[in-house]
């Protein structure tokens, strides 16, 4: 898990507009969530590894790299 604040703190980098924070931005409510990713959706990953079925795409970068990388992977 990485962490990214903004350059200015509670303005978001890309469009200038005000940040505002989840009401379950909590670090009670990250650990339930990575748990239950744990829990429930690593098991799904493990399985379509085995079956050789699973396709992982590096998601660090801008939305227009990550964008290209889906783009190239599925031949577009």
């Amino acid at each position: 898990i990485y962490f990214s604040p903004p350059r200015e703190a509670e303005i978001c980098d890309e469009c200038g507009g005000k940040l505002r924070q989840r009401d379950d931005d909590t670090l009670e409510a990250i650990n339930e969530r990575l748990d239950i990713f744990e829990e429930e959706t690593v098991p799904v990953i493990e399985s379509l590894k085995e079956k050789g079925i699973l396709i992982e795409i590096n998601g660090l970068g801008s939305p227009q790299e990550v964008f290209e990388r889906v783009k190239s992977v599925l031949g577009i």
